[in-house]
């Protein structure tokens, strides 16, 4: 076990919407920049942000499992729901894996729900509180997100 957020998915969308892209690549750039993640936590290769894929992790010691969210999973819950999860023992990268299951969540509206070993008016609060005012992303009332 460990602190891990999970996200099901009711359909698997074609591709990531352009915009949710151009956000998750600024997140993530800003983040490769300040040297928070990278591709793996032992290769240094930039994130990769595509129409079909994010993908990232910490540095070293301060990264844990990868963050992958990718249009092409298909791991379905007996529910037949997408599903799929990454624990990041709330290691640095761990703001990051928040601020792009926002944007995602934003971006696929109900289809995508998201839950948490966190608390979303605790750890949760800083990152929800930054990305409706940079981005404009409404996360203030949970129905809006639909979050459990």
């Amino acid at each position: 076990m460990g602190y891990t957020h999970y996200w099901t998915e009711k359909k698997k969308p074609d591709a990531i919407p352009a915009q949710a892209i151009s956000i998750i690549k600024e997140i993530l750039q800003d983040a490769y920049e300040k040297k928070i993640i990278q591709f793996e936590s032992n290769n240094s290769d930039p994130p990769i942000v595509t129409r079909e894929e994010v993908r990232f992790n910490g540095i070293g010691e301060y990264g844990h499992e990868t963050f992958c969210y990718n249009v092409k999973d298909d791991f379905l819950l007996d529910t037949g729901e997408h599903f799929s999860f990454c624990k990041t023992a709330q290691k640095p990268y761990d703001t990051i894996v928040m601020k792009v299951l926002i944007v995602l969540k934003w971006a696929f509206g109900d289809d995508f729900r998201l839950s948490s070993d966190g608390s979303f008016n605790d750890e949760w609060s800083d990152v929800r509180e930054e990305m409706e005012r940079k981005y404009k992303i409404p996360t203030g009332i949970k129905r809006k997100l639909n979050i459990r």
